[in-house]
Parts: structure tokens; C-alpha cells; sequence
């Protein structure tokens, strides 16, 4: 059988491409090891306010919007619901954030698209904060339900296989990529944190950024948003909240730990001194890199073989809008830009290669 691409790699990245692709018309099959993705047991959280600094966490501003409407138009075409829009609370944790916020919204006309209001004295009766806060515009995907569903889509079109891919044994012809009885005219690679471990583009400084999350049970909490004060507190449902995560650099196990749940409880205790549960915890890999930017781009010698990876904490949000981008790129629409393209990463692959 002849197909246009494979794609390797079904979380955010894998998945969300496919589905672009097919929207296209494209003929696509999507490997996937099913192995414990790091877009199941995420949060699944649209903050577009992150870090100390309450900076945008995108370098277009856009990018919440084009995350909105293209889930939202997955959702129409795979008759599944996953997207919720939610509002984000952030406290202000010393005297000066307020200030700076107000300074920043002045400055940058783009933070108003998504700060709500900006609450002073104590907002919520569970909570310790009582300097105020700033609700953000935010959203959550439920990525259990995304995943299960898009991989059903996938199934439904013939796009989809089960299998675990060794790269040593794909076949590299002058026109076409052989994956057993396969031939693909180009590969996508979206394999997450494995990508370094052996692959392609292993050459490539990523910094894997281990992450552990617990689910609480809290009886008195009654509380429908999302609490965000050094880690993010989600209401799931009932009287179950997701809380996370850690950062544990370059470990490449996804066991969880003792000290990673106590860290955890450390920061709820800052939210609110009310009791909780510890019911599940979970851990996983994410992405990250060198510069914290994304990985697009095509091989520096293999023709027709891209990579989509990278994306670290802001995978849920960016994973429509970088899938297109790569696509349009191959397609000759659009241009890589340089903090997205490996090409900025061109050294590290000739210093491998010719030292």
C-alpha cells in the first residue's frame, strides 16, 4: 500500500497532525506504541498568563484563539466533547505583581485579550491568598477523552496502526520510506521525549522535563475553576481535583516518588488548609528543550522527513497550531519561523557528524 505520510507518535503532537492531514485529504497512517503518553496524564490546561514574570506563553498571541476554534471543530467532526472553556485564578503572591501586572496590560494591548479582571482583598472563603489576583481567560482539554476518541477517528478512516516503530528498520529509498509491507512518501516524527533516546533527530537539545501529578479527593472544596499558584489546582468532577505538576530534569523513568506527592501537598497547603485526599498519582515525560521553543522542521540530510515535537508545558495549546504550521510548510505555504525551526539547531547535527 502506497500512502503520502506516516506519522510516528499518537499524543498531542502525532495525533493532532493526523487529523490535520486527513482534513487535507492526505493518505496517512498513524503508528502509535500506546505507550503512557505525557498528553494523558497532563492537565490538559490553556494558561495563556505563565511564569514569575506573568508573560503571554506564546510568541503569537493568536495562538489561544486558533487552539479554541480547531478543538472545537474536532469536537463537531468526531462527535466527542473534550473542550472546556475555564477561567484561570492566579493570586498575587507579593505586593509588587499587582503593580506589574497593571504596568504590563498598559505596555502590551494583547494581555488585555486575556486578563478578566483584576480582584483585590481576599477572593475565595477555602482559600490562604488574600492579596487579590487576576482571572485569566483560559481553557482545559479533557486529554483522556481527546486521545480515545481522535484514535477511534483515526480507526474509523484506516489511519490508524498499533505498533511500536524501529527506525533502523524503516527503509530509505530514493522516493519513498518502506515501514514493512508500507511505503510512505514522508515520515512526521512526533514520538515526545523518546525522540531523544534514538531516532532522527536525537542530535537535537532536548532537556525531558519529568512531571508527577496527584488526584485529590476534597469534600469541603467547592470550587469550579482553575486555582493556578505555583502548580494548578483543577476541579475534574465532584469532589475530585487534578493537582500538578513537579519538574525533575533529564530522568527518564516515570515512576512516581514520596518527595514529588509531598512537594505537591506543600503547595495545596498554600491554596487552602482544607483536608484532602490523596487518591492517584501519576507521572510522565515531557518534551522540553534547550530554549524551551518547539522542534519543527525537516531533516538536515533525509529529505521528506519532518519532526513535531518539543513542546513541553504548552502542548495542549500549541499542538493545533504548530500541526498546521508544519503541514502548510511542507506544503509550501507557509515558513517555518526561526524559534520554532531546528535549522537554529543546524551546528549540533554537523558538529555529530563531521567531528
Amino acid at each position: 500500500m502506497h500512502y503520502e505520510f506516516a506519522v510516528i507518535g499518537g499524543g498531542i503532537a502525532g495525533s493532532t497532525v493526523t487529523y490535520e492531514l486527513l482534513k487535507r485529504n492526505k493518505k496517512v497512517i498513524l503508528f502509535d506504541d500506546e505507550d503512557t503518553k505525557a498528553t494523558i496524564i497532563a492537565g490538559g490546561l490553556i494558561n495563556p498568563i505563565m511564569g514569575r514574570k506573568m508573560n503571554i506563553a506564546w510568541k503569537e498571541s493568536h495562538i489561544f484563539e486558533f487552539a479554541k476554534n480547531y478543538y472545537q471543530e474536532i469536537e463537531k467532526t468526531i462527535k466527542s466533547n473534550f473542550f472546556i472553556e475555564k477561567n484561570i485564578f492566579r493570586p498575587f503572591t507579593t505586593e509588587n505583581q499587582k503593580n506589574e501586572l497593571i504596568a504590563k496590560l498598559e505596555n502590551d494591548k494583547n494581555m488585555t485579550n486575556f486578563i478578566l479582571k483584576i480582584k483585590d482583598g481576599k477572593i475565595y472563603n477555602f482559600s490562604n491568598d488574600s492579596n487579590g489576583g487576576m482571572l485569566i481567560k483560559g481553557a482545559r482539554i479533557n486529554t483522556k477523552i481527546y486521545i480515545k476518541n481522535i484514535k477511534k477517528y483515526l480507526i474509523k478512516k484506516n489511519s490508524y496502526i498499533k505498533k511500536n516503530i524501529d527506525e533502523n528498520k524503516i527503509k530509505l529509498g530514493k522516493s519513498f520510506f518502506k515501514i514493512e509491507n508500507f511505503k510512505f512518501e514522508k515520515l512526521i516524527f512526533a514520538k515526545g521525549y523518546k525522540e531523544k533516546l534514538k531516532g532522527f533527530f536525537s542530535y537535537l537539545p532536548f532537556e525531558p522535563a519529568k512531571g508527577e501529578i496527584i488526584i485529590l479527593e476534597c469534600k469541603k472544596l467547592n470550587f469550579k475553576e482553575v486555582y493556578n499558584r505555583h502548580a494548578s489546582l483543577i476541579h475534574l468532577k465532584g469532589n475530585k481535583f487534578y493537582l500538578g505538576g513537579t519538574y525533575e530534569w533529564n530522568t527518564w523513568n516515570t515512576l512516581t516518588n514520596e518527595w514529588a506527592k509531598l512537594e505537591l501537598l506543600k503547595k495545596f497547603k498554600k491554596i487552602t488548609n482544607l483536608n484532602c485526599k490523596v487518591i492517584d498519582q501519576k507521572a510522565h515525560i515531557r518534551p522540553s528543550t534547550l530554549d524551551r521553543e518547539p522542534f519543527l522542521g525537516e531533516h538536515p540530510q533525509h529529505k521528506n522527513i519532518f519532526i513535531l515535537n518539543g513542546f513541553g508545558t504548552r502542548g495542549i495549546s500549541m499542538a493545533p497550531y504548530l500541526c498546521n504550521l508544519l503541514v502548510n510548510n511542507i506544503e509550501k505555504i507557509d515558513k517555518i519561523p526561526n524559534h520554532y525551526n531546528i535549522k537554529r539547531y543546524a551546528k549540533y547535527y554537523n558538529i555529530l557528524h563531521h567531528s
